[in-house]
């Protein structure tokens, strides 16, 4: 009987509303589940990094935090109406007025004059800025309850309900020259898109262009859709995302005609995007720039961490995008900026008064990563053909210990007998890898053992599976503190049996 090999390379993401003989023939490397991994821009599947706190205080106040900014070397957050600070040791209030409770705050992060600066609203109170020492509040009637905020060409935006003000240039407040517009719609998002400023509707999009009040103006994008959730709007590789009724979208512009060409780019994941949306009372969304990634996250008062979902959304130039499930993030709000020593922070709060950092450390702010890949189920040209597997290679980058549990599952789901799991698994005593962020040079790793570096962790993991089936996935399940890994890819070997 003559063995055959089959090599399959991990790409496509998670596929939740495919069709199974399509993904059989046409995207075998593509996934039916894919819960804490995230796409790789550069291939393969990778288990997210994990979470801690970034201040091991909790925010003054009680109730969720209700909005968070990246500022420099400091994180800004509102809780109970007030806005703190904290560079990681401690919080500190920031605002001088006496301010109403409230459910989000948002906040804008923009430089005038060679001075950082964050705007702050949050739907109820005046909006005011901040500039990392001194507190400037809107005494401007019209602002009081503004929702939304957008820098652009020097003016800043404010709006609420149908209308949208523009400040006099260079004065976040001023009001001589400013321009005022009625949309005509509920405005739910402002965002800067190229030389545009993007208002976002809950039925329409529309776009204002201009220098300044001498020329601004009002253009129609569409009059057929909206923005859903002012939060999911988000600047990501060179496009705009945002949440409309039929899933997430792009905002992409075409020179040819200079028009905005929209399409669903959640097809793949749209069982999954609904049951987030039916299930949690909120959304809110961030970017990952080093990796190209949006992540949508959830969140519902009472309910735990570990039962909160979210997905997670990478585009690459060959694939487009690709999608997986993220699981355990709880977050009312969340941001992403960069320090002063110019590193990307990702942060994120709910409501026990604590932010947490992501994108550092293996584990859930201590629990470990409960991480799921399943393959589709494979046929390898012939759906009646039955074919007996035995073993697997897998291609893994891994920057130390490394352990996961290898099961199968037999024609589309309905077989009966299944082989037992096997375990795959390699002990690292301390690998040192160039630019990994679980590397810490001249410090001791793993339990103490010494760091090896520029050690090389053998990239092809080998298993035995014996199991028979006309098709058959493969499930890999990790939970654990191990550090992150890549799945790359894979081959198996298999022998064909006949048509019975």
């Amino acid at each position: 009987m003559t063995w055959k090999t089959q090599p399959i390379t991990f790409s496509g993401g998670l596929k939740d509303d495919a069709d199974p003989l399509y993904l059989a023939q046409q995207m075998p490397g593509a996934a039916r589940e894919l819960t804490n991994y995230e796409p790789s821009i550069r291939g393969g599947y990778s288990r997210i990094q994990g979470y801690g706190k970034f201040d091991t205080n909790t925010v003054t106040g009680s109730g969720s935090i209700t909005g968070i900014a990246v500022f420099g070397g400091d994180v800004i957050v509102q809780r109970a109406g007030d806005f703190y600070k904290s560079g990681g040791s401690g919080w500190t209030k920031i605002n001088s007025d006496t301010r109403s409770v409230t459910t989000f705050a948002r906040s804008v992060v923009y430089n005038w004059g060679g001075e950082q600066r964050v705007m702050l609203c949050d739907g109820v109170n005046q909006p005011a800025f901040y500039n990392g020492t001194t507190y400037t509040l809107s005494a401007v009637g019209d602002y009081s309850g503004i929702k939304h905020i957008s820098e652009y060409k020097n003016h800043f935006a404010f709006a609420k309900g149908n209308i949208v003000y523009i400040s006099d240039p260079n004065d976040e407040f001023g009001v001589t020259g400013a321009t005022t517009f009625n949309m005509g719609d509920e405005v739910t998002g402002l965002k800067v898109f190229r030389d545009a400023l993007i208002v976002f509707g809950q039925k329409s999009i529309q776009r204002i262009t201009g220098k300044n009040s001498t020329d601004f103006a009002v253009s129609t994008v569409t009059a057929n859709l909206g923005c859903l959730e002012p939060d999911t709007i988000q600047e990501v590789a060179g496009d705009l995302v945002f949440l409309a009724p039929d899933g997430l979208r792009p905002f992409s512009a075409t020179e040819k005609n200079e028009d905005f060409e929209m399409a669903s780019i959640s097809r793949d994941i749209q069982p999954l995007l609904d049951n987030i949306r039916d299930n949690f009372s909120s959304l809110c969304s961030v970017v990952i720039r080093s990796k190209n990634q949006y992540r949508l996250l959830a969140y519902t008062n009472g309910v735990t961490s570990a039962a909160h979902e979210g997905v997670i959304g990478v585009t690459t130039p060959n694939v487009g995008w690709q999608w997986s499930k993220i699981k355990g993030f709880k977050a009312n709000c969340a941001n992403s900026g960069y320090d002063s020593n110019g590193n990307e922070v990702v942060v994120f709060a709910n409501d026990n008064g604590y932010v947490y950092r992501a994108e550092q450390g293996s584990n859930l702010d201590g629990s470990n990563i409960e991480a799921v890949f399943a393959t589709p189920y494979l046929i390898y040209d012939d759906a009646e053909l039955r074919k007996t597997i035995y073993k697997t290679r897998l291609f893994v980058d891994t920057s130390g210990s490394f352990s996961l549990t290898l099961g199968a599952s037999f024609d589309w789901g309905e077989a009966t007998l299944t082989p037992a799991d096997v375990t795959v698994s390699e002990t690292q005593s301390g690998v040192a890898l160039y630019n990994n962020s679980g590397t810490t040079y001249g410090t001791t790793a793993n339990g103490g053992a010494n760091l090896v570096y520029g050690a090389d962790p053998d990239p092809v993991k080998e298993a035995e599976l014996t199991g028979s089936g006309f098709s058959h996935s493969l499930r890999f399940v990790t939970s654990d503190t191990n550090p992150a890994f890549t799945m790359k890819g894979m081959t198996l070997q298999y022998s064909v049996q006949g048509r019975n």
